[in-house]
Protein backbone atom coordinates (compact mmCIF):
# COMPACT_ATOMS: atom_id res chain seq x y z
CA UNK A 1 0.00 0.00 0.00
CA UNK A 2 2.67 2.28 0.67
CA UNK A 3 4.38 1.64 -2.46
CA UNK A 4 1.43 2.89 -4.50
CA UNK A 5 1.10 6.07 -2.81
CA UNK A 6 4.96 6.97 -2.95
CA UNK A 7 5.04 6.02 -6.49
CA UNK A 8 1.90 8.60 -7.53
CA UNK A 9 3.39 11.67 -4.74
CA UNK A 10 2.21 11.02 -1.52
CA UNK A 11 4.96 10.33 0.14
CA UNK A 12 3.53 11.80 3.42
CA UNK A 13 0.82 9.80 3.96
CA UNK A 14 1.54 7.02 6.50
CA UNK A 15 0.03 3.62 5.36
CA UNK A 16 -0.76 2.76 8.76
CA UNK A 17 -3.58 4.48 8.69
CA UNK A 18 -5.20 1.99 6.07
CA UNK A 19 -4.37 -0.79 7.58
CA UNK A 20 -7.20 -3.21 7.03
CA UNK A 21 -5.60 -6.19 9.49
CA UNK A 22 -5.72 -3.77 12.21
CA UNK A 23 -9.35 -4.00 12.04
CA UNK A 24 -9.44 -7.56 12.45
CA UNK A 25 -7.32 -7.65 14.98
CA UNK A 26 -8.87 -4.70 17.01
CA UNK A 27 -12.05 -6.54 19.03
CA UNK A 28 -15.20 -5.23 17.93
CA UNK A 29 -17.33 -2.82 20.51
CA UNK A 30 -19.67 -4.27 22.83
CA UNK A 31 -22.26 -2.22 21.48
CA UNK A 32 -25.48 -4.15 21.40
CA UNK A 33 -27.05 -4.43 17.44
CA UNK A 34 -23.82 -2.28 15.89
CA UNK A 35 -22.88 -2.86 12.74
CA UNK A 36 -18.70 -3.08 12.70
CA UNK A 37 -17.89 -3.71 9.15
CA UNK A 38 -19.46 -0.87 8.30
CA UNK A 39 -18.23 1.15 10.68
CA UNK A 40 -14.72 0.36 10.03
CA UNK A 41 -15.46 0.97 6.25
CA UNK A 42 -16.99 4.35 6.86
CA UNK A 43 -13.78 5.37 9.82
CA UNK A 44 -11.32 4.28 6.29
CA UNK A 45 -13.28 6.46 3.84
CA UNK A 46 -13.28 9.23 6.19
CA UNK A 47 -9.45 8.86 6.98
CA UNK A 48 -8.40 8.38 3.06
CA UNK A 49 -10.76 11.89 2.20
CA UNK A 50 -9.01 13.44 4.81
CA UNK A 51 -5.54 12.38 3.65
CA UNK A 52 -6.66 13.72 -0.29
CA UNK A 53 -7.45 17.10 1.34
CA UNK A 54 -3.96 17.35 3.01
CA UNK A 55 -2.90 16.78 -0.45
CA UNK A 56 -4.69 19.67 -2.07
CA UNK A 57 -3.19 21.97 0.57
CA UNK A 58 0.40 21.05 0.85
CA UNK A 59 2.55 24.02 -0.37
CA UNK A 60 4.73 23.25 -3.39
CA UNK A 61 8.16 25.54 -3.03
CA UNK A 62 8.21 27.76 -5.46
CA UNK A 63 10.14 26.72 -9.04
CA UNK A 64 9.61 23.28 -7.76
CA UNK A 65 7.81 20.40 -9.32
CA UNK A 66 5.51 17.90 -8.26
CA UNK A 67 6.27 14.10 -8.79
CA UNK A 68 2.74 14.22 -10.87
CA UNK A 69 4.52 17.02 -13.03
CA UNK A 70 7.39 15.06 -13.25
CA UNK A 71 5.86 11.77 -14.33
CA UNK A 72 3.69 13.52 -16.94
CA UNK A 73 6.63 14.85 -18.32
CA UNK A 74 8.43 11.57 -18.81
CA UNK A 75 5.68 10.67 -20.73
CA UNK A 76 6.69 12.60 -23.66
CA UNK A 77 10.16 11.89 -23.85
CA UNK A 78 10.60 9.07 -26.83
CA UNK A 79 12.87 5.66 -25.56
CA UNK A 80 15.84 4.32 -27.02
CA UNK A 81 16.14 7.35 -29.01
CA UNK A 82 19.46 8.23 -29.82
CA UNK A 83 20.03 11.74 -30.07
CA UNK A 84 23.38 12.27 -31.43
CA UNK A 85 22.81 11.04 -34.80
CA UNK A 86 21.34 12.95 -37.42
CA UNK A 87 18.64 11.38 -39.18
CA UNK A 88 19.47 10.10 -42.82
CA UNK A 89 18.45 11.91 -45.84
CA UNK A 90 16.56 9.68 -47.56
CA UNK A 91 15.65 11.67 -50.42
CA UNK A 92 19.81 12.97 -51.14
CA UNK A 93 20.85 9.37 -51.48
CA UNK A 94 18.59 8.50 -55.06
CA UNK A 95 18.48 10.35 -57.88
CA UNK A 96 15.54 13.41 -58.88
CA UNK A 97 12.77 12.39 -61.61
CA UNK A 98 12.42 14.07 -65.21
CA UNK A 99 9.15 14.93 -63.63
CA UNK A 100 10.73 16.56 -60.53
CA UNK A 101 13.09 18.46 -62.78
CA UNK A 102 11.06 19.63 -65.14
CA UNK A 103 8.39 21.40 -61.88
CA UNK A 104 11.91 22.57 -60.66
CA UNK A 105 12.34 24.56 -63.86
CA UNK A 106 9.00 25.52 -64.08
CA UNK A 107 9.17 27.26 -61.07
CA UNK A 108 12.50 29.37 -61.31
CA UNK A 109 11.67 30.17 -64.54
CA UNK A 110 8.34 31.35 -63.10
CA UNK A 111 10.54 33.34 -60.28
CA UNK A 112 13.08 34.98 -62.83
CA UNK A 113 10.51 35.98 -65.56
CA UNK A 114 8.68 37.53 -62.34
CA UNK A 115 11.59 39.38 -61.33
CA UNK A 116 12.59 41.17 -64.86
CA UNK A 117 8.96 41.96 -65.40
CA UNK A 118 9.34 43.89 -62.14
CA UNK A 119 12.13 45.39 -62.92
CA UNK A 120 10.86 45.96 -66.54
CA UNK A 121 7.56 47.98 -64.78
CA UNK A 122 9.69 50.12 -62.62
CA UNK A 123 11.94 51.50 -65.74
CA UNK A 124 8.76 51.98 -67.55
CA UNK A 125 7.19 53.99 -65.06
CA UNK A 126 10.56 55.92 -64.20
CA UNK A 127 10.83 56.84 -67.87
CA UNK A 128 7.44 57.57 -67.91
CA UNK A 129 7.08 59.96 -64.44
CA UNK A 130 10.49 61.56 -65.15
CA UNK A 131 10.99 64.93 -67.06
CA UNK A 132 12.82 64.63 -70.15
CA UNK A 133 16.18 66.87 -70.63
CA UNK A 134 15.67 70.24 -72.36
CA UNK A 135 18.37 71.89 -74.55
CA UNK A 136 17.37 75.92 -75.03
CA UNK A 137 16.79 76.88 -78.79
CA UNK A 138 15.81 80.54 -78.07
CA UNK A 139 16.86 82.58 -75.01
CA UNK A 140 15.55 85.94 -75.93
CA UNK A 141 15.70 89.25 -74.25
CA UNK A 142 15.40 91.86 -76.24
CA UNK A 143 18.73 94.22 -74.57
CA UNK A 144 20.00 94.08 -78.18
CA UNK A 145 17.44 97.33 -79.49
CA UNK A 146 16.22 95.54 -82.49
CA UNK A 147 14.35 92.98 -83.53
CA UNK A 148 17.37 90.21 -84.90
CA UNK A 149 16.62 89.31 -88.46
CA UNK A 150 18.30 85.99 -87.94
CA UNK A 151 15.72 84.88 -85.11
CA UNK A 152 12.74 86.65 -86.65
CA UNK A 153 10.63 87.04 -89.76
CA UNK A 154 7.82 89.75 -90.26
CA UNK A 155 4.35 88.32 -91.87
CA UNK A 156 3.31 90.53 -94.36
CA UNK A 157 -0.28 89.51 -95.49
CA UNK A 158 -3.28 91.54 -95.84
CA UNK A 159 -5.98 88.47 -95.66
CA UNK A 160 -6.16 88.33 -91.80
CA UNK A 161 -5.13 85.05 -90.79
CA UNK A 162 -7.35 82.55 -89.71
CA UNK A 163 -9.77 84.31 -87.77
CA UNK A 164 -10.20 87.03 -90.73
CA UNK A 165 -9.08 90.14 -88.76
CA UNK A 166 -9.06 93.82 -90.16
CA UNK A 167 -5.47 94.50 -89.97
CA UNK A 168 -2.55 94.64 -92.67
CA UNK A 169 0.45 92.93 -90.92
CA UNK A 170 3.44 94.89 -91.85
CA UNK A 171 7.30 95.14 -90.92
CA UNK A 172 7.24 98.71 -90.21
CA UNK A 173 9.07 100.13 -87.34
CA UNK A 174 5.88 101.99 -86.15
CA UNK A 175 4.19 98.43 -85.72
CA UNK A 176 6.83 95.91 -84.08
CA UNK A 177 9.57 98.10 -82.74
CA UNK A 178 12.12 97.71 -79.21
CA UNK A 179 11.76 99.94 -76.62
CA UNK A 180 13.33 99.55 -73.14
CA UNK A 181 14.85 96.03 -73.92
CA UNK A 182 11.11 94.92 -74.40
CA UNK A 183 9.28 93.82 -77.50
CA UNK A 184 6.17 95.97 -79.00
CA UNK A 185 3.95 95.66 -80.90
CA UNK A 186 1.37 98.17 -81.58
CA UNK A 187 -1.81 98.22 -83.76
CA UNK A 188 -2.08 101.76 -86.00
CA UNK A 189 -4.60 103.21 -88.30
CA UNK A 190 -4.23 103.30 -91.93
CA UNK A 191 -4.07 106.37 -93.54
CA UNK A 192 -6.66 107.43 -96.00
CA UNK A 193 -5.69 106.50 -99.65
CA UNK A 194 -7.49 107.94 -102.30
CA UNK A 195 -9.97 106.14 -104.55
CA UNK A 196 -8.36 103.73 -107.15
CA UNK A 197 -5.19 102.88 -105.03
CA UNK A 198 -4.02 99.79 -105.44
CA UNK A 199 -0.96 98.63 -102.60
CA UNK A 200 0.61 95.37 -104.09
CA UNK A 201 2.52 94.18 -101.07
CA UNK A 202 3.90 91.32 -103.47
CA UNK A 203 5.48 93.91 -105.21
CA UNK A 204 9.10 93.57 -103.69
CA UNK A 205 8.74 89.95 -102.88
CA UNK A 206 7.63 90.88 -99.22
CA UNK A 207 4.15 89.03 -99.12
CA UNK A 208 4.55 86.31 -97.18
CA UNK A 209 0.46 85.32 -97.45
CA UNK A 210 0.57 81.51 -98.91
CA UNK A 211 -3.37 82.22 -100.00
CA UNK A 212 -1.73 85.23 -101.73
CA UNK A 213 -3.75 88.07 -99.71
CA UNK A 214 -1.10 90.48 -101.24
CA UNK A 215 -3.19 93.19 -103.04
CA UNK A 216 -5.43 95.97 -101.44
CA UNK A 217 -7.56 98.24 -103.92
CA UNK A 218 -9.38 101.13 -103.03
CA UNK A 219 -12.68 101.57 -105.28
CA UNK A 220 -15.23 102.42 -104.30
CA UNK A 221 -17.54 101.54 -107.20
CA UNK A 222 -16.75 97.53 -106.58
CA UNK A 223 -16.95 98.58 -102.66
CA UNK A 224 -13.19 97.58 -102.08
CA UNK A 225 -11.07 99.48 -99.40
CA UNK A 226 -7.57 99.00 -97.81
CA UNK A 227 -7.22 97.79 -94.61
CA UNK A 228 -8.28 100.39 -91.91
CA UNK A 229 -5.74 98.99 -89.58
CA UNK A 230 -2.25 98.18 -89.58
CA UNK A 231 -0.57 95.46 -87.13
CA UNK A 232 2.34 93.20 -86.92
CA UNK A 233 2.63 89.45 -86.67
CA UNK A 234 6.08 88.11 -85.91
CA UNK A 235 7.59 84.13 -86.09
CA UNK A 236 10.29 82.57 -85.17
CA UNK A 237 12.43 80.85 -87.77
CA UNK A 238 13.51 78.65 -85.29
CA UNK A 239 11.17 75.65 -84.56
CA UNK A 240 10.14 73.50 -82.13
CA UNK A 241 9.02 69.51 -81.58
CA UNK A 242 8.28 68.70 -78.04
CA UNK A 243 9.39 70.88 -74.82
CA UNK A 244 8.64 73.41 -73.06
CA UNK A 245 8.27 77.75 -73.78
CA UNK A 246 7.49 80.55 -71.20
CA UNK A 247 6.96 83.83 -72.28
CA UNK A 248 6.43 87.32 -69.96
CA UNK A 249 4.06 89.29 -71.52
CA UNK A 250 1.70 92.30 -70.76
CA UNK A 251 -1.06 92.30 -72.97
CA UNK A 252 -2.48 95.30 -75.32
CA UNK A 253 -5.73 97.42 -74.06
CA UNK A 254 -8.47 98.78 -76.44
CA UNK A 255 -11.75 97.86 -78.27
CA UNK A 256 -11.77 95.08 -80.78
CA UNK A 257 -8.09 94.87 -80.12
CA UNK A 258 -6.89 91.04 -79.95
CA UNK A 259 -3.43 89.59 -78.93
CA UNK A 260 -2.66 86.00 -80.03
CA UNK A 261 0.28 84.02 -79.05
CA UNK A 262 0.68 80.79 -80.47
CA UNK A 263 2.53 78.04 -82.22
CA UNK A 264 1.94 77.66 -85.59
CA UNK A 265 3.20 74.74 -88.02
CA UNK A 266 6.19 74.77 -90.02
CA UNK A 267 4.97 72.47 -92.67
CA UNK A 268 1.98 71.36 -94.46
CA UNK A 269 2.38 67.56 -93.98
CA UNK A 270 -0.93 66.61 -93.70
CA UNK A 271 -2.66 68.92 -95.67
CA UNK A 272 -4.52 72.95 -95.48
CA UNK A 273 -5.52 74.39 -92.77
CA UNK A 274 -7.02 73.45 -90.08
CA UNK A 275 -5.64 69.81 -90.76
CA UNK A 276 -2.20 70.61 -89.66
CA UNK A 277 -3.30 72.37 -85.94
CA UNK A 278 -3.04 75.30 -84.10
CA UNK A 279 -1.51 75.59 -80.64
CA UNK A 280 -2.68 78.91 -79.19
CA UNK A 281 -1.02 79.46 -76.04
CA UNK A 282 -2.71 82.56 -75.20
CA UNK A 283 -5.35 84.91 -76.74
CA UNK A 284 -6.90 88.22 -75.01
CA UNK A 285 -9.22 90.76 -76.31
CA UNK A 286 -8.74 93.91 -75.12
CA UNK A 287 -12.21 94.87 -74.73
CA UNK A 288 -14.09 95.95 -71.10
CA UNK A 289 -14.21 93.23 -68.69
CA UNK A 290 -18.05 93.85 -69.20
CA UNK A 291 -17.67 92.48 -72.32
CA UNK A 292 -19.81 89.35 -72.81
CA UNK A 293 -17.48 86.79 -74.94
CA UNK A 294 -14.29 87.56 -72.54
CA UNK A 295 -12.54 91.17 -72.28
CA UNK A 296 -9.49 91.84 -70.65
CA UNK A 297 -9.30 90.03 -67.59
CA UNK A 298 -10.34 86.44 -69.56
CA UNK A 299 -7.30 84.17 -71.76
CA UNK A 300 -8.40 81.80 -74.27
CA UNK A 301 -6.17 78.22 -74.45
CA UNK A 302 -6.84 75.82 -76.99
CA UNK A 303 -5.90 73.74 -79.67
CA UNK A 304 -7.44 73.61 -83.19
CA UNK A 305 -7.62 71.43 -85.85
CA UNK A 306 -10.02 69.55 -88.67
CA UNK A 307 -10.18 67.59 -91.59
CA UNK A 308 -7.76 68.90 -94.85
CA UNK A 309 -9.10 71.96 -96.02
CA UNK A 310 -12.61 72.02 -94.88
CA UNK A 311 -13.79 75.40 -93.80
CA UNK A 312 -16.37 74.79 -91.03
CA UNK A 313 -15.42 71.45 -90.06
CA UNK A 314 -12.58 73.01 -87.59
CA UNK A 315 -12.72 71.81 -84.21
CA UNK A 316 -11.19 73.44 -80.59
CA UNK A 317 -10.88 72.01 -77.73
CA UNK A 318 -8.90 74.26 -75.07
CA UNK A 319 -9.97 76.35 -72.11
CA UNK A 320 -9.99 80.08 -70.01
CA UNK A 321 -8.40 81.71 -67.08
CA UNK A 322 -9.75 84.28 -65.44
CA UNK A 323 -8.57 86.94 -63.44
CA UNK A 324 -10.42 88.63 -60.23
CA UNK A 325 -10.64 92.11 -59.71
CA UNK A 326 -7.61 92.73 -62.49
CA UNK A 327 -7.00 92.46 -66.09
CA UNK A 328 -4.22 91.03 -67.59
CA UNK A 329 -3.00 94.44 -68.91
CA UNK A 330 -2.41 96.09 -65.58
CA UNK A 331 1.12 94.05 -65.71
CA UNK A 332 3.17 91.37 -66.79
CA UNK A 333 2.57 87.65 -66.51
CA UNK A 334 4.05 84.89 -67.30
CA UNK A 335 2.59 82.01 -70.05
CA UNK A 336 3.98 78.70 -70.13
CA UNK A 337 3.36 75.35 -72.59
CA UNK A 338 4.75 71.84 -71.94
CA UNK A 339 4.40 69.76 -74.88
CA UNK A 340 5.31 65.78 -75.04
CA UNK A 341 4.60 63.16 -77.30
CA UNK A 342 1.36 62.13 -75.09
CA UNK A 343 -0.02 65.84 -73.73
CA UNK A 344 0.34 69.44 -73.90
CA UNK A 345 -0.39 71.45 -71.19
CA UNK A 346 -0.52 75.42 -71.02
CA UNK A 347 -0.52 77.88 -67.31
CA UNK A 348 -0.27 81.03 -66.64
CA UNK A 349 2.35 82.40 -63.91
CA UNK A 350 2.81 78.84 -62.18
CA UNK A 351 3.40 75.74 -63.58
CA UNK A 352 0.57 74.34 -61.42
CA UNK A 353 -1.73 77.17 -62.31
CA UNK A 354 -3.07 75.09 -65.03
CA UNK A 355 -5.04 76.65 -68.00
CA UNK A 356 -5.64 73.87 -70.55
CA UNK A 357 -4.61 70.49 -70.37
CA UNK A 358 -4.91 67.78 -73.73
CA UNK A 359 -4.09 64.43 -73.50
CA UNK A 360 -5.02 63.05 -76.61
CA UNK A 361 -3.85 59.33 -75.43
CA UNK A 362 -7.23 59.67 -73.35
CA UNK A 363 -9.70 60.06 -76.23
CA UNK A 364 -7.98 57.89 -78.16
CA UNK A 365 -6.47 60.73 -81.31
CA UNK A 366 -8.46 63.72 -82.95
CA UNK A 367 -9.96 62.35 -85.32
CA UNK A 368 -12.00 60.52 -82.90
CA UNK A 369 -12.10 63.61 -80.73
CA UNK A 370 -13.51 65.62 -83.47
CA UNK A 371 -16.35 62.99 -84.03
CA UNK A 372 -15.87 62.37 -87.97
CA UNK A 373 -15.15 58.56 -87.81
CA UNK A 374 -18.95 58.22 -87.28
CA UNK A 375 -19.31 55.21 -89.19
CA UNK A 376 -16.06 53.57 -87.79
CA UNK A 377 -13.80 53.67 -91.19
CA UNK A 378 -12.06 56.80 -91.31
CA UNK A 379 -15.15 58.36 -93.43
CA UNK A 380 -17.86 60.65 -93.12
CA UNK A 381 -19.37 62.89 -96.00
CA UNK A 382 -16.86 61.77 -98.00
CA UNK A 383 -14.00 63.36 -95.54
CA UNK A 384 -10.78 61.56 -95.62
CA UNK A 385 -9.02 61.62 -92.19
CA UNK A 386 -5.88 63.37 -92.60
CA UNK A 387 -3.93 61.70 -89.81
CA UNK A 388 -3.93 58.57 -90.56
CA UNK A 389 -0.54 58.08 -91.89
CA UNK A 390 0.95 59.03 -88.58
CA UNK A 391 -0.51 55.80 -86.83
CA UNK A 392 -0.02 54.55 -84.15
CA UNK A 393 0.71 58.21 -83.07
CA UNK A 394 -2.29 59.77 -81.39
CA UNK A 395 -0.90 63.12 -81.38
CA UNK A 396 -1.38 63.97 -84.86
CA UNK A 397 -1.33 66.73 -85.94
CA UNK A 398 0.82 68.24 -83.03
CA UNK A 399 3.43 65.56 -83.04
CA UNK A 400 5.24 67.96 -85.73
CA UNK A 401 7.27 71.21 -85.77
CA UNK A 402 5.84 74.30 -84.61
CA UNK A 403 6.99 77.86 -84.90
CA UNK A 404 6.52 80.80 -82.25
CA UNK A 405 4.00 83.31 -83.33
CA UNK A 406 2.77 87.09 -81.91
CA UNK A 407 0.60 88.71 -83.33
CA UNK A 408 -1.70 91.72 -82.50
CA UNK A 409 -4.96 91.91 -84.40
CA UNK A 410 -8.43 94.20 -84.68
CA UNK A 411 -11.46 93.33 -85.52
CA UNK A 412 -12.29 89.53 -87.33
CA UNK A 413 -15.26 87.59 -89.06
CA UNK A 414 -14.25 84.23 -87.64
CA UNK A 415 -15.34 84.13 -84.08
CA UNK A 416 -12.94 86.00 -82.37
CA UNK A 417 -15.45 88.30 -82.11
CA UNK A 418 -18.88 87.75 -81.70
CA UNK A 419 -21.17 89.42 -79.52
CA UNK A 420 -21.97 93.33 -79.84
CA UNK A 421 -20.01 94.38 -82.72
CA UNK A 422 -20.25 97.26 -84.61
CA UNK A 423 -19.72 95.61 -88.19
CA UNK A 424 -21.81 93.10 -89.78
CA UNK A 425 -20.51 89.83 -89.78
CA UNK A 426 -23.06 88.45 -92.38
CA UNK A 427 -22.13 90.69 -94.97
CA UNK A 428 -18.59 89.72 -96.23
CA UNK A 429 -15.33 90.73 -94.93
CA UNK A 430 -14.97 93.85 -97.34
CA UNK A 431 -18.36 95.41 -95.75
CA UNK A 432 -17.18 94.60 -92.38
CA UNK A 433 -13.92 96.26 -93.19
CA UNK A 434 -15.81 99.66 -94.66
CA UNK A 435 -18.06 99.42 -91.72
CA UNK A 436 -14.86 99.56 -89.71
CA UNK A 437 -13.21 101.80 -91.11
CA UNK A 438 -16.02 104.84 -89.84
CA UNK A 439 -14.86 104.28 -86.36
CA UNK A 440 -11.38 105.92 -84.92
CA UNK A 441 -9.25 105.64 -81.77
CA UNK A 442 -11.29 107.58 -79.64
CA UNK A 443 -14.58 106.18 -80.48
CA UNK A 444 -13.08 102.65 -79.75
CA UNK A 445 -11.31 103.95 -76.55
CA UNK A 446 -7.78 103.02 -77.80
CA UNK A 447 -5.23 104.21 -75.78
CA UNK A 448 -2.42 106.34 -76.68
CA UNK A 449 0.42 105.27 -75.22
CA UNK A 450 1.69 102.19 -74.81
CA UNK A 451 -0.91 100.41 -73.51
CA UNK A 452 -2.69 99.59 -76.57
CA UNK A 453 0.61 97.65 -77.79
CA UNK A 454 1.76 93.85 -76.67
CA UNK A 455 4.57 94.20 -74.85
CA UNK A 456 7.16 91.14 -74.60
CA UNK A 457 9.49 91.18 -71.78
CA UNK A 458 11.48 87.85 -72.55
CA UNK A 459 10.93 84.56 -74.14
CA UNK A 460 12.56 81.20 -73.24
CA UNK A 461 11.45 78.13 -76.04
CA UNK A 462 13.30 74.68 -75.15
CA UNK A 463 13.08 71.46 -76.61
CA UNK A 464 13.80 67.94 -75.27
CA UNK A 465 17.57 67.26 -76.86
CA UNK A 466 17.53 63.66 -75.29
CA UNK A 467 14.36 61.53 -76.31
CA UNK A 468 14.43 57.92 -74.76
CA UNK A 469 13.05 55.32 -76.64
CA UNK A 470 9.69 55.21 -74.84
CA UNK A 471 9.47 58.87 -76.00
CA UNK A 472 10.38 58.00 -79.64
CA UNK A 473 8.11 55.14 -79.86
CA UNK A 474 4.99 57.38 -78.82
CA UNK A 475 6.38 59.96 -81.35
CA UNK A 476 6.37 57.21 -83.97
Amino acid sequence: MSDYFQQRGYSDIDDSEFSFDSFRDDPAPSTPGLDLQGLNAHDATDTFEAAKERRRSRVVPFGEKTAREIEKASLRIRKNQDWGVEPEKYWLQRKTTRAERLGSYIVWGGVIIGFLAFCGFGIWGYLEARAPQLCMLQDEDFRDGVINPELWMHEISSGGGNVGSFDWTTAEEANSFIKDGKLHIRPTFTPEYPDMTTINLSADGLCTDPYYWCNMTQNSTAGTIINPVQSAKLSTKINMHFGSLKIRAKMPRGDWIFSQISLEPATNDYGSYPANGQIMLVQNRGNDVLYGQGGADLVDSYVNYGPDGVQGWGKTLGSQKKLKFQTYQDGFHTYGLTWTPSHLRTWVDDPTNTVALIQWDKFGGFWKQGGWQANGAGYIDGIFNPWAPAYPSLGAPFDKPFKLTLHVGVGGMNGIFKDQVPWTLTAGRQAALKEFSRMNATTMKWPEDEDRDLIVDWIKMEQQCLIDPLYLWKAS
